[in-house]
C-alpha cells in the first residue's frame, strides 16, 4: 500500500517556514497539546530496508536559506529535489518529503505544477507528522491537497481539512494525542498498529 501524501505547491517556501507551519499544524490538529522540537535531517541512507544513516541535522540557517521546490534534478519530466525528514521529538519518527516537477500535459488539460511527495513513517506519531507536513507545504505553498490512497483528508483545501480533522482538547501528551489523531480517521481502520519509533524492533 502506498503512503504518499501530496500537495500541490505553487508558491516556493523554506525548511523554516514550513517548520514553522507544521509546528502550529500539529498543535491545532492535536488539540492544542504542545509539539516537542521539530528537526529536519537530510542525507538519511536505507539498506535493504533498514536506517543505516540518519543524516545530519540542518542548522536553524540552513533551514532559513534552504528552498523546497529548488535544485530539482532528473529527467524533464518529474524532476526531483533532495530527501528531508522531518522529525518530531527523540526518536527518529516522523515523515519524509521531496518535491518532483511536472511539465503541462496539454492533451489531459494539466498545467505544470510542482507537487511535494510526503511519505509518514508507518506508526501514528508518523502519520500524524505526515499529515501537518502535507497541510503545511500546502498553505505555505499556495496549493491544495491531492487525493492519496490514505484517503486521509476529506477535503483538498488545506485549512477546511484541518477543521475537520482537529480533536477537541489537549488530551494527556503528544503520542497519545497522534493515537487519537489517527484512531478517529475511519479511512484508516485501526492502521498504522504502531504507536511510535520507541516500539519498533530493533
Amino acid at each position: 500500500m502506498s503512503v504518499d501524501l501530496q500537495a500541490t505547491t505553487p508558491v516556493a517556501f523554506s525548511v523554516a517556514a514550513l517548520v514553522r507551519t507544521t509546528r502550529e499544524i500539529l498543535t491545532e490538529l492535536l488539540g492544542g497539546c504542545p509539539v516537542p522540537v521539530i528537526a529536519v535531517r537530510a542525507g538519511r541512507r536505507h539498506d535493504r530496508g533498514r536506517l543505516v544513516d540518519p543524516g545530519r541535522v540542518l542548522t536553524p540557517v540552513e533551514q532559513e536559506t534552504t528552498i523546497v521546490g529548488t535544485d530539482l534534478v532528473g529527467p524533464d519530466y518529474a524532476r526531483s529535489g533532495p530527501d528531508y525528514h522531518v522529525v518530531v521529538g527523540d526518536e527518529d519518527d516522523g515523515a519524509s518529503l521531496h518535491t518532483s516537477a511536472y511539465p503541462a500535459c496539454p492533451e489531459f488539460d494539466e498545467p505544470a505544477q510542482t507537487v511535494l511527495w510526503c511519505t509518514p513513517d508507518r506508526t501514528c506519531v508518523g502519520v500524524t507528522v505526515g499529515a501537518a507536513v502535507t497541510l503545511a507545504a500546502a498553505i505555505r505553498g499556495g496549493g491544495q491537497i491531492e487525493e492519496c490512497q490514505l484517503q486521509l483528508f476529506p477535503v483538498s483545501d488545506p485549512r477546511a481539512a484541518i477543521q475537520a480533522l482537529r480533536l477537541s482538547d489537549a488530551g494527556t501528551g503528544f503520542v497519545d494525542q497522534c493515537v487519537r489523531f489517527v484512531r478517529a480517521i475511519d479511512a484508516l481502520n485501526g492502521w498504522p498498529p504502531t504507536v511510535n519509533a520507541a516500539v519498533w524492533p530493533r
